[in-house]
């Protein structure tokens, strides 16, 4: 019986070491600012952005428009493999699915934030006659 009791306890000894181990939901500390809205008419670009992670900066995010709607493009760089063809490589990007979520989604919100902001102060603009 005492055999039975030392599994049980090893058991939860184990368990309770993979909660342990098991990182929670990290939390972000994302701030977004967009740098410049684009019109339709620029093509794909909308806007460009900038974000502040917990501590860092990130330059040269751009929201585009593709066929399926807007998504996040990262900053990257662009150069010629052996075979001559243009490949891009990102500076900066999200490792985890958590993190990618978080930073496509604030940076969308921002835009979305931006062109709300955008539009009203163009409600706002007084009509001016020239005589």
């Amino acid at each position: 019986m005492a055999e039975k009791k030392n599994k049980k306890e090893a058991s939860d000894t184990k368990e309770e070491s993979k909660q342990e181990k098991e990182p929670e939901n990290p939390e972000f500390d994302i701030k977004i600012r967009v740098n410049k809205l684009f019109d339709e008419q620029s093509g794909k670009l909308r806007a460009l952005a900038s974000a502040n992670i917990s501590g860092f900066a990130v330059h040269g995010i751009r929201v585009m428009n593709g066929e399926k709607g807007l998504f996040v493009a990262m900053p990257s760089r662009s150069y010629k493999s052996a075979d001559g063809t243009t490949q891009y490589e990102e500076l900066f990007h999200p490792v985890t699915a958590e993190a990618r979520t978080a930073l496509y989604g604030a940076v969308i919100d921002g835009y979305h934030e931006a062109v709300i902001q955008a539009q009203s102060e163009e409600e706002e603009l007084p009509f001016t006659q020239s005589m």
